[in-house]
């Protein structure tokens, strides 16, 4: 994966959640069993969330989460997913893809246990 980077407190007080309902996929890249489903349980608390789908990712040893924005090269709806499952920053990145029909893709690292959903 490339052009990662961290979210900074400043663009996590002054990027405000988007008003639309972002749909979101969830992949376990952990190898933690459940974990893709304890996270959709707990986004799906959220009115401008829709878990489209979640399963585990091919690869089951990724040491970070990522939050990949489908959508925006700007990234404003992966850092919106990513202050709501997170306190710490995530690794973020864009990587457009239109044929998803998905704003936000999460791959769950082995960092699992500093997401709101596993506290």
């Amino acid at each position: 994966m490339s052009e990662i980077s961290d979210i900074s407190l400043i663009e996590r007080v002054t990027n405000p959640l988007p008003q639309k309902k972002l749909r979101v996929e969830i992949f376990n890249a952990c190898g933690v069993q459940g974990a893709a489903k304890k996270l959709t349980d707990y986004l799906r608390k959220f009115d401008n969330v829709d878990v489209v789908f979640f399963d585990n990712y091919r690869v089951q040893n990724l040491s970070s989460t990522y939050v990949i924005d489908r959508t925006d090269d700007d990234m404003s709806n992966a850092k919106a997913i990513s202050r709501m499952i997170s306190d710490k920053a995530q690794r973020l990145m864009p990587q457009i893809s239109p044929d998803r029909q998905v704003e936000v893709t999460i791959l769950i690292g082995k960092n699992y246990e500093e997401l709101k959903a596993f506290k």
